[in-house]
Order: structure tokens, then sequence, then C-alpha cells
């Protein structure tokens, strides 16, 4: 049986391969900031500027470790930090439709 972590992805996900979906999403920067538009759910959503380079990093596939690795070489964070707040928005994204 596996088990969830506290932010509902399974411990195993590292190995997930992930990347995002580009149809009925509508893109544009404001200075630091990414606004999109589901344009299935009328959903807005607002990327600050760690989020926008994460969205930039999915647009091909990427296992979920070597995007973690990515951000902890361009970040000064804990590895435990990294992992906690990367899954955390990644379940977002994966709420909104918005990675397969």
């Amino acid at each position: 049986m596996k088990e969830q972590n506290n932010f509902g992805m399974m411990n195993n996900s590292l190995a997930q391969i992930i990347q995002r979906k580009d149809e009925n999403i509508v893109v544009t920067n404001l200075g630091n900031e990414m606004v999109m538009m589901n344009l299935e759910s009328g959903n807005y959503i607002t990327l600050n500027n760690l989020g926008s380079i994460i969205w930039e990093k999915i647009k091909e596939p990427i296992k979920v470790s070597d995007l973690i690795n990515y951000l902890l070489s361009k970040y000064k964070v804990t590895e435990s930090q990294c992992k906690e707040e990367t899954f955390i928005f990644l379940e977002k994204l994966k709420a909104e439709g918005l990675i397969d």
C-alpha cells in the first residue's frame, strides 16, 4: 500500500512525468506574474514569478524529480521545503486540469 504525504501526491511521485496542458488556456504576462484563464471552466489563475518558471519548465514532459532538482539548483531552499511546495503547486495545477 502506498502512503500519501500531507500534500496529496503519492510518495513515489518523484518519478512521475508531468506536462502542462495548453489547450483551452489563455496566458498573459503582467510584470513578474502570469495570468491564465481556463476557457472551459472560466477560472482565472495567477502565478507568481516562481509559478511562472515552473509553468515554463513543464511545457515539455519532465519528471517531477528533475523539476525539483532544477529548482534546487536555482534557489536557496531546503530539499524538503522545495519538494513540499512544488507538490502543493502541482496539485493545484492538477485540480484545475492544467497538467497531465
